[in-house]
Formats: C-alpha cells, structure tokens, sequence
C-alpha cells in the first residue's frame, strides 16, 4: 500500500509540474519615433488556477542613448543607458480561484518598487465575428477597455491553454498579438513550452505597500 501510495504522489507531481506552461512574449512599445522592445513571460499554473506575468525591463534602456520626454502627453522621462535603471522584472500575480491580482511595480528605478493588491476583476471581452491565421495559429478577434485603452487581441484555441500577457486575462485561449488603440505598445506571442522544472507559480512579496491610484499619482 505504502509504495502504491509513492507511485500516486510521483504520478500527480509529474502531472503537476508538466501543467506549468510558459508562453514567451515580445513588448514593443512606440513613442515619440523610438522603438521599446522587452521581453516577457506568462507562467500559468492549470492546477492550482494562478499564473505569474514577468515583464523585463526595455532591452534599450540598458544601452547608451540620451533623455526622452513627451509635453504634449506629460509622459514620464525615459533616461536610457542610465546606471539608476531598474534591471527587476515587474510582475503581474492572478489569484483565479480567490480571485486577487497582485503587481510588484516600479517607476524608472528599483527605490519606487511597491506591492499593489487588488480584487481581480475581468475586462469585458467582446468577441467579434472575425477570424485570421498569425504565425500558424488560427486566432480569433477580441476587444476591450483596459485602463483607459482599447485592446484589440487575436486568441488561439489551438493551443488548448488560457494564457496571456500583462492584465489580458479572461480569454478562452492563448492571445497571440494585442495592440491598444494608441498604438503605443504591442505584444505578441513567441512560443509556449511546459518547463518541468517550475514547480508552481508564487506571488510577489515586498515591503512597500500601495494603491494603484497612489501609484500612478506619483
């Protein structure tokens, strides 16, 4: 009974750990002529309904470059190849059976960091009679309003997985592009592996605690 008992464990750790898919995505962002680009990562954990989005900093601003400052926007200044850039991923935790939503965010450097924590609450998807294939997959169009933006995604159920990037979530599927009605930033999907070696997903801890508005007032 005893070794039936190790074989059963074994069995559901391996399933467990083989359910933690990984989507890897690419984050440009537009402004004033220059091209951001980022790398980042969807952890999704099928077992225990959580997943964990790592948004790494803009490839560019770890290279040397000069100020950027938007008047007419009032848009935050971007000093690139600056020593005080934060080199941290921020990160985006969702909570699917309690649903909670916790972001460690920063301004331009680490010293801003702080925790945010909040009810998670879906953006209202609406999904629209249109269809095209994007890099092999048969995707799906699908809109809505997400901190004052419209996004427009296209989602895959080729993949049989829910995955997205930033607050996307809430799609029966895999976004594989989204783009805002700005169009400021834009992701789209790389790949999507399972990596056996992430044993779950864990939200983010720090000491600082904030509101998101407090956030984006300062």
């Amino acid at each position: 009974m005893k070794n039936i008992l190790i074989i059963i464990f074994f069995i559901n750790l391996s399933y467990s750990q083989k359910n933690i898919a990984t989507a890897t995505y690419e984050l440009n962002r537009s402004k004033n002529g220059f091209n951001f680009t980022a790398r980042c990562t969807s952890f999704v954990d099928n077992i225990n309904k959580k997943s964990l989005f790592k948004l790494n900093q803009y490839d560019n601003l770890l290279k040397n470059g000069k100020k950027i400052f938007d008047k007419k926007e009032n848009d935050s200044i971007v000093v690139v190849g600056s020593t005080s850039i934060c080199t941290d991923p921020k990160e985006y935790y969702f909570d699917f059976k309690e649903k909670k939503m916790v972001q460690l965010l920063y301004n331009v450097n680490c010293k801003s960091k702080v925790i945010i924590e909040n009810k998670l609450e879906y953006p209202k998807w609406e999904l629209k009679n249109e269809f095209k294939e994007i890099s092999g997959y048969k995707t799906q169009k699908a809109i809505a309003t997400i901190n004052d933006r419209i996004w427009t995604v296209f989602f895959t159920k080729d993949l049989k997985e829910n995955i997205s990037p930033w607050k996307l979530v809430g799609l029966p599927g895999v976004i594989v592009e989204a783009t805002e009605n700005t169009s400021t930033y834009t992701f789209k999907l790389l790949k999507v592996e399972y990596n056996n070696k992430i044993d779950g997903v864990s939200k983010p801890i720090f000491k600082e605690t904030s509101s998101f508005e407090l956030y984006v007032k300062k």
